[in-house]
């Protein structure tokens, strides 16, 4: 990932992920790739549920969630966070997460009856905190999380990791890989391994 193919840089600088279809069209952003899916897939969980004014609802959700879970993300990757602020960061992050689902009615992001793009699109952030605890990070990060405080957003990540477990990988796998991450020189935001039996 750090020295990337012209035609990678020449699509849209060497990010990830991006989506080329059959007919040459390329869709270069994490949103608009999830909601491509979502429109053309027949099968599973609708994402973007009832009517246009849910659908807007569930859209600004998820752009609020992906600034507050940014927070995250920036106390673990970033080597100058991490050994000043970071572990504070970190959980004053995931408590903002917690209190966002807290004002939803259900068990879902933005009052929803079941997970949409808005709880998919903010998991993997999640999922990066929770794995820590298989790290070197876990004592400056993961153990100073109180959990009855984050409570329902605990509870809503184990049902979305059950759920989607044949997807996301061991935990093993998981935390091995972002511990190589963390000691790389390189840039690269994550490694993450696919689960076995995938390819």
């Amino acid at each position: 990932m750090t020295t990337k193919n012209k035609w990678h840089l020449d699509i849209n600088g060497g990010k990830v992920p991006f989506l080329e279809l059959t007919d040459g069209k390329i869709v270069i952003e994490s949103l608009d790739a999830s909601k491509w899916a979502q429109d053309n897939s027949s099968e599973g969980v609708n994402l973007l549920p009832g009517d246009q004014s849910n659908q807007d609802k569930i859209q600004s959700a998820i752009e609020d969630l992906f600034k507050k879970s940014m927070a995250i993300i920036m106390s673990i990757f970033s080597k100058e966070k991490r050994e000043s602020d970071g572990p504070d960061q970190f959980v004053q992050a995931i408590e903002v997460l917690n209190k966002e689902l807290e004002n939803s009615t259900t068990e879902f992001f933005v009052d929803q009856e079941h997970e949409t793009m808005a709880d998919l699109m903010t998991f993997p952030f999640l999922h990066r905190a929770f794995m820590i605890e298989g790290t070197s990070l876990k004592d400056r990060f993961y153990d100073k999380i109180e959990f009855e405080k984050v409570s329902k957003l605990k509870k809503w990540y184990d049902t979305l990791r059950s759920k989607y477990s044949d997807v996301i990988g061991k935990q093993e796998d998981f935390s091995e890989h972002l511990e190589k991450n963390l000691n790389s020189e390189q840039k690269v935001q994550l490694y993450y391994p696919l689960p076995s039996g995938s390819m």
